[in-house]
């Protein structure tokens, strides 16, 4: 026969008691208490948060949509989860007006602006596509050159990047960088394919026009444009155009 202690370290364990059992190290979402969360909405970052409860069928069943949108949009869009059935969080789950389980909620400009509720189905794609559309959307489009050069004089003193991309719908990566830089750095896009072979020529720029994006920069204070020869992926793109704000990127040709 099993022990008092015994059962109450198996009780304890349980998913339905503890809350980081709906979302586990590897799920894409962490988990938040009051005070995390309260943190996090200092920062004007774009997330999604789901206030949820531990003994809720529905909230069990959108763990598993929700871990793979999450997965989905890392690191461009990060996802959080609120135990409402803990003490702790409580206050902080009327304050957002939680009603019910489960509430998914955005927070486009974190603390700064107003949540919006999820209303649409619960499932991966949609809960993504809803998510990457929060996301607010500070790239300047540029075509003619008097616009262009318009928008690199602007604002000469901080970096100005210009995304060669001939898609129809601006990548989310854009959107994303254009907010964490907000203030420190400019972004633009050009979409059309003899606008962006026009702004090659001009500018005499190494750069073949396709279906692949490409980024072209002004550091601050100069006029003469570079392109950026890294990936284009969030990381070394953070990287890179933190390097450009503090003035110690380098170029290919500097390495």
């Amino acid at each position: 026969m099993r022990s008092l202690s015994t059962f109450v370290t198996m009780l304890l364990a349980s998913p339905l008691l503890v809350s980081a059992g709906m979302y586990s190290k590897d799920s894409g979402v962490t988990m938040l208490d009051d005070k995390a969360f309260r943190a996090l909405m200092k920062e004007e970052k774009t997330s999604l948060v789901a206030f949820v409860a531990p003994w809720c069928g529905h909230c069990k069943n959108l763990t598993p949509e929700y871990s793979k949108a999450a997965k989905s949009l890392a690191p461009l869009v990060p996802f959080y989860a609120v135990d409402c059935d803990e003490q702790k969080n409580k206050q902080l789950c009327g304050e957002q007006g939680i009603k019910g389980f489960p509430t998914v909620k955005s927070f486009p400009r974190g603390g700064k602006g107003v949540p919006h509720d999820y209303q649409g189905e619960r499932k991966a794609k949609p809960i993504a596509d809803w998510a990457g559309q929060e996301v607010p959307n500070k790239v300047e489009s540029v075509g003619k050159d008097t616009e262009l050069t318009k928008w690199t004089t602007k604002s000469p003193s901080i970096p100005r990047l210009l995304l060669l991309n001939s898609q129809t719908k601006l990548p989310l990566l854009w959107r994303v960088l254009s907010n964490t830089f907000k203030d420190k750095a400019a972004f633009s896009v050009t979409r059309n394919k003899d606008k962006i072979s026009s702004l090659v020529s001009s500018f005499n720029l190494s750069v073949e026009v396709g279906d692949k994006s490409k980024i072209v920069y002004w550091a601050p204070g100069e006029t003469e444009p570079k392109v950026y020869e890294g990936t284009l992926k969030f990381d070394p793109l953070s990287k890179f155009i933190k390097g450009l704000v503090e003035g110690s990127a380098r170029t290919k040709e500097e390495l």
